[in-house]
């Protein structure tokens, strides 16, 4: 097996901002979970392995690792996983999915410093915007 060495080269940590936060985080709240008596849910667990399984995928090969990036940051968003000890949700409209807004932060942030291979993954050609005479 052949492991991806261009991920470490300081230009493409910056689309990797979120996927670091979301381990981080992940890693802090199994830690409080081992020294309070905070008992972890079937959705720390499944995001748990969400995150295990990106950070295996980003290793091997990077494009399969941001689709599961994605994915990962979608199930939490929509409350299936979770990577913080207490669940936090809020719902802005009856009937609609609880949300947990530091995932829905976290996908934010996602789409925001991954722009351009996004658009370039779903051929989605950006309008060149013309100069402007002065």
């Amino acid at each position: 097996m052949k492991f991806n060495t261009n991920i470490i080269s300081p230009r493409s940590i910056i689309p990797l901002i979120p996927f670091i936060i979301l381990e981080v985080r992940t890693v802090i709240t199994w830690i409080q979970f081992q020294n309070t008596d905070l008992a972890p849910q079937k959705r720390h667990f499944f995001g748990a392995v969400l995150v295990m399984a990106t950070l295996v995928s980003l290793l091997i090969k990077r494009r399969v690792g941001m689709i599961m990036t994605v994915i990962t940051l979608v199930l939490i968003t929509f409350n299936v996983a979770a990577f913080t000890p207490v669940i936090t949700t809020h719902w802005f409209v009856i009937k609609q999915p609880e949300i947990q807004l530091a995932g829905l932060g976290l996908l934010i942030l996602f789409i925001i410093l991954n722009i351009k291979p996004i658009m370039h993954f779903l051929n989605i050609k950006v309008p060149e915007i013309p100069d402007a005479d002065f």
